[in-house]
C-alpha cells in the first residue's frame, strides 16, 4: 500500500488546483462493500486523512478467508466508521422472496446487533431492489438503504435524460438512494475529479462505492479521500461526514 499513500498528498493537491467553486453544498461520501481483508487497508487511508467511511458486510462472509473477521468489524466501529448491513450472503434480493428474503436481510441485521453494532443503513447486494425487497428492509429495522447507479458522474448518460449528477439531501426513497457506478479500475484520479465537480454544479450528495481494493485504481481511492477531505476547508466538498 506504500504507493496508494503516496498517491494520497498528489489527490489532495489536485483537487485544491482543480476543483471549481461549488455552486450548491456537495457532499461526497465513501462506502466500501463485502468485507474485504483489504479494506482494513482502506481504513487506515481513510483515517490518515482524518475521516471515517461506511462498510457494508455480509454477516455470513465474516471471518472467511480473504474476509474481515469479527474483531476487524468492531475495530472499525470503535475507530468511528459506519457499519452497515449488506445481506447474509451477497444473493441478490431480487431473486429471492418471502421467507428467504426475510431470513437474509433480517437475519443479517440481528447478527450485526449481537455484536453491539448500530446497524441502521443497507446496502442492496449488486444494487438491485424491488418493492418487496425495499418493504423488507424497512420492516428489519433499516432506515436508510443504498441501491446502485442513478447518479451520472460522466458522459453516460444521454439525452433525453434526465441526468442526474448527486442524490438530494432529502432523497426520494431513503430506501433506496442513488448512488454513482461503482469505482474499479476505470476510475481514475481524472474521472473522480469530473464526478465532484458534476455533482457540484447542482449540489447535492455523492455517494461513492468501492470494492476489492485489488481491482481499484489507488489513484481513485486516495482522489475519493482527498476530495472528502477538502470538506474540513474548501468549499468543493463541504462536510466532512463520511456515510454512504
Amino acid at each position: 500500500m506504500t504507493g496508494v499513500r503516496a498517491l494520497l498528498a498528489t489527490a489532495l493537491l489536485a483537487f485544491v488546483t482543480l476543483a471549481a467553486p461549488a455552486q450548491a453544498e456537495t457532499r461526497v461520501t465513501l462506502g466500501f462493500d463485502d468485507a474485504t481483508a483489504k479494506q482494513l487497508d482502506a481504513a487506515t487511508l481513510v483515517e490518515a486523512a482524518g475521516l471515517r467511511a461506511t462498510f457494508y458486510v455480509n454477516s455470513g462472509a465474516i471471518g472467511r478467508p480473504g474476509r474481515l473477521t469479527w474483531d476487524d468489524v468492531r475495530g472499525l466501529a470503535d475507530r468511528g466508521h459506519e457499519i452497515g448491513g449488506h445481506g447474509v450472503t451477497h444473493t441478490d434480493l431480487t431473486s429471492i422472496t418471502g421467507d428467504e428474503l426475510r431470513e437474509t436481510v433480517c437475519d443479517d441485521r440481528d447478527a450485526l446487533l449481537d455484536q453491539g453494532l448500530a446497524i441502521s443503513s443497507f446496502a442492496y447486494p449488486n444494487g438491485r431492489v424491488n418493492t418487496e425487497a425495499r418493504d423488507v428492509v424497512r420492516d428489519c429495522g433499516y432506515a436508510t438503504a443504498r441501491q446502485v447507479g442513478g447518479v451520472f458522474p460522466s458522459a453516460l448518460c444521454t439525452p433525453p435524460g434526465p441526468c442526474p449528477f448527486a442524490e438530494t439531501f432529502a432523497p426520494r426513497d431513503p430506501l433506496a438512494t442513488r448512488t454513482a457506478p461503482p469505482a474499479n479500475r476505470g476510475w481514475g484520479v481524472t474521472r473522480l475529479q469530473e464526478a465532484v465537480m458534476r455533482a457540484e454544479r447542482t449540489g447535492g450528495w455523492l455517494q461513492l462505492i468501492f470494492h476489492r481494493l485489488d481491482d481499484s485504481d489507488p489513484g481513485a481511492i486516495t482522489s475519493a479521500i482527498g476530495c472528502t477531505a477538502m470538506s474540513q476547508s474548501h468549499s468543493s466538498c463541504p462536510t466532512a461526514l463520511i456515510r454512504v
